[in-house]
C-alpha cells in the first residue's frame, strides 16, 4: 500500500523540483541585479511574495525567477527592480493580474492531487 505524503512533504517536494526548473530556466543569473550564481547562492525568488501568496500563486512560473541570496534575503526581493523586470519581460497587464491574484488566492487550498501533478510535471522537465 502506498504511504499518502502530507501536503507539507508535497510542497517541500514540488519546491525542491520546482525552484531548480526556475534557476535553470533562467540560467542562474538574478532578475534583479544581474549577478551570475550556482546552487545555494541562487535562489528562486517570488515577485508577489511567497509569505502572502496561495500554492497557484506560490508555484506559477511567471511569479518565480532566478534572485541571487543578496537580492532575495538581504533586499528583501529587491522589490523595485523586481518589479521592473517584470513589467519588462511581461507588461504592466501580466504584473497587474498576479498582485490581483495575490488577493483573491488568499487562503485557497490545494490538494496533494495538485501537488502530485505538478510534482510529475516538474519532474518531466528536470529529467534529461
Amino acid at each position: 500500500m502506498k504511504k499518502v505524503k502530507s501536503i507539507s512533504k508535497l510542497k517541500k517536494e514540488l519546491w525542491k523540483l520546482f525552484s531548480l526548473f526556475v534557476r535553470n530556466r533562467d540560467g542562474y543569473k538574478c532578475v534583479t541585479c544581474g549577478r551570475i550564481g550556482s546552487g545555494g547562492g541562487m535562489h528562486a525568488g517570488h515577485f508577489i511574495t511567497g509569505a502572502t501568496c496561495g500554492a497557484q500563486l506560490y508555484f506559477d512560473e511567471k511569479n518565480v525567477h532566478a534572485q541571487c541570496y543578496h537580492c532575495n534575503i538581504n533586499l528583501s526581493g529587491n522589490w523595485v527592480m523586481y518589479e521592473k523586470f517584470m513589467l519588462q519581460k511581461y507588461g504592466e497587464s501580466v504584473v497587474n493580474e498576479l498582485k490581483l491574484r495575490r488577493t483573491l488566492e488568499m487562503g485557497q487550498k490545494v490538494d496533494s492531487v495538485w501537488y502530485e501533478e505538478k510534482i510529475a510535471h516538474y519532474s518531466q522537465l528536470s529529467t534529461p
